[in-house]
C-alpha cells in the first residue's frame, strides 16, 4: 500500500478515534452493519479492508467502495438520522474504532479542524462514487476495468522493479460486482490485459506492468 506522510489533522483524527472510540476486531466475511439498520456511529478503519455494497430485490450485488486503513464510513446515517443505505462487510482481519454521534459532536466542537478533515475525506469518497457512475455511463468494460485498476494503484499499490503490485486480492466475481459486469466478462477483460502485457498476476494479486498503456483505455 502507498502511504503518504500524514498531516497534523490526520494524526489528530486518528488519535480522536483511538482515544474516544470503541475498538473491535473483525474477521473476514463479518458484517459491521446491514441496510436498514439504525445506529448513530461513525466507524474508522485502523487496519484492514471493508466493502460497502447494496443488494437488489432479486439478489444482485453492487459494490460501491472498498475502504482501507485511515478511512471511515457510516457518516450518512450518522448525520441524517436515518437507517444505513448500504451494507458493510469485512474482507480481511480488520480493526475498527466506532464513535457515537454524541461523543463525536463534542470532540468536533472542541477541535473544528478535525471536522474540516472529515469533510475533506467525505468529499473524496463522493468523488470516487461519481467517477464510478461516470465510468459505468461512458466507458465500455475495458475502460471501466482500467479506471478501477488505476484507482487501486493509488489506494493499494506497492511499486517494485516490475511495476505496481496491488496489495489487495479480489475474486473475479468481486471485481464484477464493483464494475457492474458479469464474471465472465471480467475474466475475458483481464485475460486481454495480460495478453497485451499490461498486467500480470503474482501471488494471486494483480501486477500492473504498464500503467500508461492501461490509462489509454480511459482517455
Amino acid at each position: 500500500m502507498i502511504y503518504e506522510k500524514k498531516d497534523k489533522t490526520e494524526i489528530k483524527l486518528e488519535t480522536l478515534f483511538h482515544e474516544g472510540g470503541f475498538q473491535r476486531k473483525y474477521q473476514a466475511n463479518e458484517m459491521v452493519f446491514m441496510e436498514n439498520d439504525r445506529e448513530e456511529y461513525l466507524f474508522y478503519i485502523a487496519k484492514g479492508l471493508v466493502k460497502l455494497f447494496m443488494i437488489s430485490d432479486d439478489g444482485k450485488e453492487k459494490t460501491l467502495l472498498i475502504l482501507s486503513e485511515g478511512q471511515f464510513f457510516g457518516e450518512i446515517a450518522l448525520f441524517d438520522g436515518m437507517s444505513y443505505a448500504v451494507n458493510a462487510e469485512i474482507l480481511e482481519d480488520t480493526v475498527i474504532f466506532s464513535m457515537s454521534k454524541k461523543d463525536l459532536t463534542e470532540r468536533l466542537i472542541e477541535e473544528p479542524g478535525i471536522a474540516l478533515k472529515l469533510m475533506e475525506l467525505m468529499a473524496k469518497k463522493t468523488r470516487l462514487i461519481i467517477e464510478q457512475i461516470r465510468d459505468t455511463a461512458f466507458y465500455r468494460i475495458a475502460g471501466r476495468m482500467a479506471s478501477l485498476l488505476v484507482g487501486f494503484s493509488k489506494q493499494f499499490g506497492k511499486p517494485n522493479d516490475f511495476g505496481i503490485h496491488l496489495q489487495i486480492s479480489l475474486t473475479h466475481q468481486e471485481l464484477a460486482n464493483l464494475l457492474g459486469a458479469s464474471r465472465v466478462t471480467v475474466t475475458k477483460t483481464l485475460n486481454k490485459f495480460q495478453e497485451e502485457g499490461i498486467i500480470d498476476v503474482v501471488n494471486r494479486r494483480i501486477l500492473i506492468k504498464d500503467i500508461e498503456q492501461l490509462m489509454c483505455y480511459i482517455r
